[in-house]
Protein backbone atom coordinates (compact mmCIF):
# COMPACT_ATOMS: atom_id res chain seq x y z
CA UNK A 1 0.00 0.00 0.00
CA UNK A 2 1.65 3.25 -0.60
CA UNK A 3 1.35 5.84 1.86
CA UNK A 4 -0.60 9.09 1.47
CA UNK A 5 1.05 12.52 0.99
CA UNK A 6 -0.20 14.88 3.46
CA UNK A 7 -3.07 17.30 2.95
CA UNK A 8 -3.59 20.96 4.53
CA UNK A 9 -6.36 22.79 4.97
CA UNK A 10 -6.62 26.31 7.14
CA UNK A 11 -9.74 27.55 8.91
CA UNK A 12 -9.99 31.12 9.79
CA UNK A 13 -10.85 31.08 13.24
CA UNK A 14 -12.33 33.87 15.52
CA UNK A 15 -8.51 33.94 17.36
CA UNK A 16 -6.30 32.97 14.02
CA UNK A 17 -6.05 30.80 11.25
CA UNK A 18 -5.69 27.06 11.39
CA UNK A 19 -3.48 24.92 9.64
CA UNK A 20 -4.79 21.37 9.57
CA UNK A 21 -2.99 18.67 8.55
CA UNK A 22 -3.98 15.17 7.66
CA UNK A 23 -2.86 11.57 5.54
CA UNK A 24 -6.02 11.10 3.80
CA UNK A 25 -6.92 8.24 7.14
CA UNK A 26 -6.03 10.53 10.03
CA UNK A 27 -5.84 14.26 11.39
CA UNK A 28 -1.42 14.54 12.08
CA UNK A 29 -1.79 18.25 13.21
CA UNK A 30 -3.48 21.43 13.86
CA UNK A 31 -1.57 24.41 14.65
CA UNK A 32 -2.05 28.54 14.22
CA UNK A 33 -0.43 29.98 11.53
CA UNK A 34 0.05 33.84 10.77
CA UNK A 35 -0.10 33.59 7.02
CA UNK A 36 -2.10 30.29 5.55
CA UNK A 37 -1.63 29.19 2.13
CA UNK A 38 -4.96 29.16 0.68
CA UNK A 39 -5.62 25.90 -0.85
CA UNK A 40 -8.63 24.17 -1.38
CA UNK A 41 -8.97 20.81 -0.82
CA UNK A 42 -10.85 17.74 -2.06
CA UNK A 43 -9.39 15.17 0.61
CA UNK A 44 -12.44 14.07 2.40
CA UNK A 45 -10.92 14.14 6.23
CA UNK A 46 -10.06 17.30 5.90
CA UNK A 47 -13.31 18.87 4.64
CA UNK A 48 -14.26 16.87 7.51
CA UNK A 49 -12.41 18.73 9.79
CA UNK A 50 -13.20 22.14 8.46
CA UNK A 51 -16.38 21.31 9.02
CA UNK A 52 -16.33 19.68 12.92
CA UNK A 53 -14.05 23.13 13.55
CA UNK A 54 -16.83 25.55 12.08
CA UNK A 55 -19.36 24.23 14.07
CA UNK A 56 -17.01 24.15 17.49
CA UNK A 57 -16.07 27.82 16.62
CA UNK A 58 -19.83 28.11 16.22
CA UNK A 59 -21.04 26.85 19.15
CA UNK A 60 -22.49 23.94 17.73
CA UNK A 61 -20.02 21.05 18.03
CA UNK A 62 -18.45 20.43 21.71
CA UNK A 63 -16.78 16.77 20.75
CA UNK A 64 -14.63 15.94 17.79
CA UNK A 65 -15.45 12.73 16.04
CA UNK A 66 -11.88 12.17 13.92
CA UNK A 67 -9.47 10.18 13.67
CA UNK A 68 -6.30 11.67 15.13
CA UNK A 69 -2.87 10.50 15.04
CA UNK A 70 -0.86 10.56 18.07
CA UNK A 71 2.92 10.91 17.90
CA UNK A 72 4.74 10.49 21.25
CA UNK A 73 5.82 8.37 23.79
CA UNK A 74 2.99 6.35 25.53
CA UNK A 75 3.19 8.77 28.81
CA UNK A 76 2.38 11.29 26.42
CA UNK A 77 -0.51 9.28 24.67
CA UNK A 78 -2.05 8.69 27.70
CA UNK A 79 -2.15 12.41 28.62
CA UNK A 80 -3.48 13.51 25.12
CA UNK A 81 -6.33 11.21 25.25
CA UNK A 82 -6.60 12.10 28.82
CA UNK A 83 -7.36 15.78 27.55
CA UNK A 84 -10.00 14.64 25.26
CA UNK A 85 -12.07 13.27 28.39
CA UNK A 86 -12.37 16.88 29.84
CA UNK A 87 -15.69 18.11 29.34
CA UNK A 88 -16.42 21.50 26.66
CA UNK A 89 -16.51 23.79 29.05
CA UNK A 90 -15.02 21.93 31.90
CA UNK A 91 -11.36 22.27 33.60
CA UNK A 92 -8.56 19.95 35.18
CA UNK A 93 -5.17 20.74 36.34
CA UNK A 94 -2.06 19.69 35.42
CA UNK A 95 -2.16 17.57 38.72
CA UNK A 96 -5.32 15.79 38.48
CA UNK A 97 -3.98 14.76 34.20
CA UNK A 98 -1.23 13.00 35.54
CA UNK A 99 -2.83 10.97 38.14
CA UNK A 100 -5.29 10.15 35.01
CA UNK A 101 -2.68 8.89 33.01
CA UNK A 102 -1.56 6.92 36.43
CA UNK A 103 1.71 8.63 37.14
CA UNK A 104 0.07 11.20 40.09
CA UNK A 105 3.55 12.52 41.40
CA UNK A 106 4.37 13.57 37.21
CA UNK A 107 2.13 16.81 37.12
CA UNK A 108 5.35 18.46 35.30
CA UNK A 109 5.81 15.50 32.97
CA UNK A 110 2.04 15.91 32.27
CA UNK A 111 2.79 19.30 31.60
CA UNK A 112 5.89 19.37 29.45
CA UNK A 113 3.66 16.45 27.39
CA UNK A 114 0.61 18.83 27.18
CA UNK A 115 3.21 21.42 25.96
CA UNK A 116 3.71 19.10 23.18
CA UNK A 117 0.62 18.57 22.14
CA UNK A 118 0.40 19.18 18.44
CA UNK A 119 -3.20 19.11 17.97
CA UNK A 120 -4.39 22.55 18.79
CA UNK A 121 -8.74 22.88 19.98
CA UNK A 122 -8.95 19.21 18.84
CA UNK A 123 -7.14 18.16 21.34
CA UNK A 124 -8.18 20.41 24.26
CA UNK A 125 -5.13 21.32 26.32
CA UNK A 126 -6.47 24.75 26.50
CA UNK A 127 -8.95 23.41 29.41
CA UNK A 128 -5.61 22.30 32.05
CA UNK A 129 -5.10 24.92 34.22
CA UNK A 130 -2.48 25.31 37.31
CA UNK A 131 -4.40 23.75 40.62
CA UNK A 132 -5.01 27.17 42.02
CA UNK A 133 -7.37 27.77 38.72
CA UNK A 134 -4.51 29.98 37.37
CA UNK A 135 -4.34 30.08 33.56
CA UNK A 136 -1.60 29.96 32.24
CA UNK A 137 0.92 28.33 29.28
CA UNK A 138 -0.47 27.92 26.07
CA UNK A 139 1.52 27.19 23.01
CA UNK A 140 -0.87 29.23 20.94
CA UNK A 141 -0.66 32.57 23.36
CA UNK A 142 -2.75 32.47 26.41
CA UNK A 143 -4.96 34.68 24.99
CA UNK A 144 -6.07 32.29 22.86
CA UNK A 145 -6.52 29.67 25.85
CA UNK A 146 -8.70 32.36 27.94
CA UNK A 147 -10.40 33.42 24.81
CA UNK A 148 -11.03 29.65 24.34
CA UNK A 149 -12.40 28.97 27.76
CA UNK A 150 -14.51 31.93 27.60
CA UNK A 151 -16.11 30.47 24.57
CA UNK A 152 -16.89 26.82 25.94
CA UNK A 153 -18.08 28.96 28.71
CA UNK A 154 -20.87 29.89 26.98
CA UNK A 155 -21.70 25.76 25.77
CA UNK A 156 -21.69 25.17 29.71
CA UNK A 157 -24.17 27.99 30.55
CA UNK A 158 -26.69 27.07 27.54
CA UNK A 159 -26.76 23.57 27.71
CA UNK A 160 -27.67 24.27 31.72
CA UNK A 161 -30.42 26.67 30.95
CA UNK A 162 -31.64 23.81 28.77
CA UNK A 163 -31.96 21.20 31.68
CA UNK A 164 -33.48 23.94 33.80
CA UNK A 165 -36.39 24.17 31.12
CA UNK A 166 -36.93 20.74 31.01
Amino acid sequence: MTKKLNQTAYYKSPIGWLKIDGDGNEIVAVNFVTKPRIRVTKDPLLQRALIEIHEYFNGKRERFTLKLRFTGTSFQQKVWSKLCKINCGDKASYRTIAALAGRPQAFRAAANAISRNRMAVLVPCHRVVASGGAISGYSGGVWRKKWLLEHEAKFKLRKARGAQRS
